[in-house]
């Protein structure tokens, strides 16, 4: 199996666990060290098709976690150069015999955060030493995580160990005092038991139960009941005596569940179950949950997070739109025939093509392989050969774009070491690809006095340099920056929007115009100065703003913009995020606004035009719901194919059938006069196995080559859709 999928799952498994139990005190008793220290917690998850009992059977595997939490009372902040370091990860945590500790699935990893919202880290690394950089954080956890599985021949029972592991701070020892309260929880995948037994010393238990609802059991607007029963060796507690909780999509605490209205597909609730405090105590516990309708199970057999990626079959269903031409194609000369990557990636190359990639190993900076797809088909002539590699940083980043007229030429970034970026340029067909390194100092120098550096991301668009968007931030605000690198210089192009102390938030449109040259507007972005929403973040809406701005930056690099003296929009507050699509006419763009439904998901909500110095808003956009687009789909403003009809993208995103995912997606026809919007064929990809990133599609971008979608078909295949006006 591809173990980061399997890891990642555990680390947000471990989140859920602590946000699900924060209703019960967890302060520590006095200890013998003097405060700060939070007791350990532990976690079993055991990925199995049988889902009875955390009882660990013959041939089969578990993950199993701890964590030591320091709290802010421990002495903050830590001394410079002090170090953060653990015990080795042994398999006497669990005092079982024989399990196998599996190979390369050790895992520590430390995260942390301090008063100010800009302070964190998160390190994957044996020790953690306190630097200036971090000195900042006052608490932090470190978890320990591996993999085992049972060759013994017979089923194993997990059983804590809680003295087997120790935290220490520089030279001073912060033991398990005798007194100091620790944690168990476990993690069961199905409507079945867990049992897991506390020893002396522990004094709380949880069971957390991943259910998934059989859609064809209940309807919309159902009021599930949930039925659990926990025993303590083996004495059955009354109903009382037991907490049964979840929490919603808006973090609302429950104890039944209300099947959403428009409910099509699987339901997948996460939630804890535990004794009162009267009855966590040493010995074994058992407990099970059941989730009724009318007294019978609406349960159904979760899908098995374990299973291999498995690639897509595609299937098309007929729209009254535009019409879809799906192709079949191989991958270029070799460059992916045989290879099974760790990790996958499509992204849009902003000229309807896409860039896809391969990251070969799992953990640490991955070797990259690239290749450039067309609509047309595979380009062999990229880079030379028709792939290229690279390194990407620690977390298996990188970023690529397009520049130059038509797209000739490429550059990519990467993070690396002591904040320093890398950025390498060549020709789409060169193969010699040409790297350079962006210092620390020098990428500071982009952001304004009192703003640190944050991030950049590369822009795909026809200017005559690589163009770049920077990320700058103080304790308050948040402001990004348009660059432009020439000769390994960055060099501001405009900062967007005025940030102050009262209207902190900088939001910012981007629209490029892939047939741009010369003097033609290669690049647009809207931008907004406002206040924080009501919801705490930059999320427009209903809020204060204090500046409007369109910037133009053309081809040959000459940049201007215009401040809007009035809000261009008919209802009150600011569009949750534009969409923007270059018209025929440089400098001319169209666009849709949308609003914020839920969860800070966005769905259309008026057409709208744009020039250099002004948006004049048009039709409310009504869309096609002939066929489900999921819970989070995205749209996108393709282009204008006539002033009277534009085109939209839409993409579902995962959604779950039967306990697998599928995928939908198709080009939308937009009637300007009305804001009707027809449904064109609708591609839905399906077979895909558990919590695979090498299966995902990618639309080819906005504009007039915007029509194409991409969709990873086998190791070595791919396929292309493209919807016809």
């Amino acid at each position: 199996m591809n173990f980061r999928h399997f890891r990642s799952r555990i680390a947000a498994w471990a989140t859920f666990g602590l946000v699900a139990t924060s209703l019960v005190a967890l302060t520590p008793a006095a200890n013998a060290n003097g405060g700060g220290y939070v007791p350990t917690s532990y976690g079993f998850d055991r990925a199995s098709p049988d889902v009875k009992s955390m009882l660990i059977k013959d041939g089969e595997r578990a993950t199993i976690y701890s964590q030591h939490f320091l709290r802010a009372d421990y002495g903050w902040p830590a001394a410079l150069r002090s170090v953060f370091t653990r015990s080795a990860l042994t398999q006497t945590r669990a005092s079982v015999s024989g399990l196998t500790v599996e190979n390369d699935t050790k895992w520590r990893y430390w995260q942390g955060g301090g008063d100010d919202e800009n302070c964190s880290i998160f390190v994957e690394s044996a020790n953690l030493k306190i630097s200036s950089q971090n000195r900042c954080i006052n608490n932090m956890y470190v978890t320990d995580q591996v993999s085992i599985s049972n060759e013994s021949g017979s089923s194993k029972t997990l059983v804590t160990n809680a003295d087997s592991q120790v935290l220490k701070v520089g030279k001073r020892n912060i033991s398990n005092a005798s007194g100091s309260q620790r944690n168990l929880y476990a993690y069961v995948e199905s409507s079945a038991s867990s049992s897991v037994t506390l020893v002396d010393g522990e004094t709380y238990v949880s069971a957390n139960f991943r259910l998934c609802v059989n859609e064809d059991l209940v309807v919309g607007n159902d009021e599930l009941t949930f039925e659990a029963t926990w025993s303590h060796n083996a004495n059955s507690l009354a109903s009382e005596d037991i907490e049964v909780s979840y929490y919603d999509n808006e973090s609302n605490l429950r104890t039944t569940y209300l099947v959403p209205e428009d409910n099509p597909y699987d339901q997948e609730i996460l939630m804890s179950l535990r004794p009162n405090e009267a009855n966590q105590t040493v010995g074994t516990h058992i407990a099970t949950v059941d989730l009724v309708k009318g007294g019978n199970s609406v349960l159904e057999e979760c899908p098995e997070p374990a299973t291999e990626p498995g690639w897509p079959t595609i299937n098309t269903v007929d729209g009254d739109g535009p019409q879809a031409t799906t192709t079949s194609r191989s991958m270029p000369d070799d460059k992916f025939t045989g290879s099974n990557w760790d990790r996958y990636g499509v992204y849009a190359d902003g000229y309807g093509g896409v860039f896809h990639s391969g990251v070969s190993n799992d953990e640490g900076a991955g070797t990259v392989t690239l290749v450039q797809l067309a609509a047309s088909g595979p380009q062999n002539s990229y880079n030379g050969t028709g792939g290229r590699t690279l390194r990407s940083d620690s977390d298996g980043y990188f970023d690529i774009a397009r520049y130059g007229a038509a797209g000739a030429n490429q550059f990519t970034l990467v993070p690396r070491s002591k904040g320093s970026w890398e950025y390498t340029t060549s020709t789409m067909a060169g193969a010699n690809p040409v790297t350079r390194t962006l210092t620390k100092s020098t990428l500071a120098k982009l952001c304004q006095r009192g703003f640190s550096f944050s991030w950049m991301s590369a822009i795909s668009t026809p200017t005559v340099n690589p163009t770049v968007l920077v990320g700058c931030s103080d304790r308050r605000s948040y402001r990004q920056v348009l660059v432009s690198i020439v000769n390994n210089v960055p060099t501001v192009v405009t900062r967007f929007g005025a940030p102050t102390k009262t209207r902190p938030c900088v939001g910012v449109a981007l629209g490029s115009n892939s047939a741009a040259t010369g003097t033609d507007v290669a690049l647009t972005a809207y931008a907004v100065t406002s206040a924080v929403a009501s919801n705490g973040y930059c999320t427009r809406g209903d809020v204060a703003v204090s500046q409007r701005s369109i910037t133009s930056l053309t081809a040959a690099g000459g940049v201007t913009t215009n401040i809007l003296d009035s809000s261009p929009w008919t209802e009150p507050g600011e569009p949750f995020y534009v969409e923007l699509a270059p018209d025929s006419t440089s400098g001319n763009w169209v666009g849709i606004t949308f609003t914020e439904i839920e969860d800070f998901t966005g769905t259309p909500e008026n057409l709208f035009t744009m020039t250099g110095s002004e948006i004049t808003e048009g039709s409310s956009i009504n869309l096609d719901n002939s066929t489900d687009f999921g819970f989070r789909p995205q749209y996108n403003i393709v282009s204008k194919v006539t002033s009277g009809q534009w085109l939209i993208s839409i993409d579902s995103g995962d959604m779950w059938h039967d306990g697998e995912s599928i995928v939908r997606t198709t080009v939308a026809s937009v009637n300007t006069s009305n804001g009707n919007v027809t449904n064109g064929d609708v591609i839905e990809l399906s077979g895909f196995g558990f919590y695979s990133s090498r299966t995902r599609g990618a639309f080819s971008g906005n504009g007039p080559n915007g029509t194409t979608y991409f969709a990873m078909t086998g190791v070595d295949t791919y396929s292309t859709t493209t919807w016809a006006p």
